[in-house]
């Protein structure tokens, strides 16, 4: 049998279609969709809570940041809340979005240095502050946007030290697990500023000194306490987007 040295001009258009629809199909993958994006004004920062609290190095210990606050400067992606209304994990109400409740419950192993390494080593036993997010979404008016569920994610929690000043912004990625942008990736973010000044008034640095050897013709320092609480330096941001599949 004499192989077929040509496809034929219909297979021809076949396979130069189908192609076409893959590569289109692979060009649209590359691409990140944004599902909702808050970035908030100024306004009243929020303190962060300990609870357990954060033991002084060199000791280490279960500590936990929970935080409840509600910011503003939140902008969805209507057109794709409207798409995703048959599926139910969409809204028509998009557009209304403006607002968001977030409550951040997280807990993670070590002590009041985070795991900077800036004052003491990192205990080998430490791990990353592991939790949930929820987010409720709100109109301009502060109230609940009915048609739009809360937005649940398991988060994973670091801490970043930013610039030549320690302003340490802790944040946190993970996976949407309800809501909108479900199956997508979830990113918040919230600062705070150690003390430049070694305040012992300040808990961060009351909690730190724990890790510090004092000379010997120097002032002692008063006996470290556990870390309680910390005031942000800044309000929390969060995005929602459908990542790169590539």
């Amino acid at each position: 049998m004499t192989p077929a040295r040509s496809r034929s001009p219909r297979r021809r258009l076949v396979c130069s279609l189908v192609a076409g629809a893959l590569t289109l199909t692979a060009s649209s993958a590359r691409a990140s969709t944004s599902v909702v994006v808050c970035t908030p004004s100024a306004g009243t920062n929020p303190i962060l809570k300990l609870s357990p609290a954060a033991v002084p190095p060199p000791g280490v210990g279960k500590y936990g940041f929970k935080l409840k606050t509600t910011i503003d400067g939140c902008v969805a992606n209507a057109q794709k809340l409207g798409d995703w209304v048959p599926s139910k994990n969409g809204s028509p109400d998009g557009a209304s979005i403006a607002q968001a409740e977030l409550s951040v419950s997280v807990a993670g192993y070590g002590n009041c240095a985070l795991g900077l390494g800036q004052i003491s080593a990192t205990p080998p036993s430490a791990y990353d502050l592991v939790g949930t997010l929820k987010i409720k979404w709100l109109d301009a008016n502060g109230d609940t946007i009915k048609s739009v569920k809360p937005s649940v994610a398991f988060l994973r929690m670091q801490q970043q030290v930013l610039g030549q000043t320690p302003v340490v912004t802790t944040v946190g990625d993970g996976t949407v697990s309800k809501g909108p942008g479900i199956g997508g990736r979830v990113r918040v973010t919230w600062p705070f500023a150690f003390s430049t000044s070694f305040d012992l008034n300040d808990p961060w640095t009351a909690c730190l000194i724990g890790g510090v050897t004092v000379p010997p013709d120097f002032p002692p320092f008063p006996d470290p306490v556990p870390l309680k609480a910390i005031q942000l330096s800044g309000r929390p941001a969060i995005t929602i987007y459908l990542p790169d599949l590539q």
